[in-house]
């Protein structure tokens, strides 16, 4: 899937991606799989998994920023 970094929370360790324009799913930092930071309106790939946390939505995980986003060198 793809999707949009909406919010990154450096010192919490988490954030969100913002899917489809409309749909807000969480991420934490460990599933982020490069050395670039997670900046806002920075575009993305990733992979669904179920929340650890009971009767929460799924979260994102295996996340990469796309190689032709142009604000992932910023």
């Amino acid at each position: 899937m793809q999707a949009e970094v909406h919010q990154f929370f450096k010192t919490r360790g988490f954030g969100f991606l913002l899917e489809g324009f409309k749909n807000r799913v969480f991420f934490h930092v460990n599933d982020w799989q490069s050395s670039i930071e997670p900046q806002p309106g920075m575009r993305v790939t990733f992979d669904f998994k179920p929340s650890k946390r009971p009767g929460f939505p799924p979260q994102a995980t295996n996340i990469m920023p796309l190689e032709n986003d142009n604000k992932a060198g910023a």
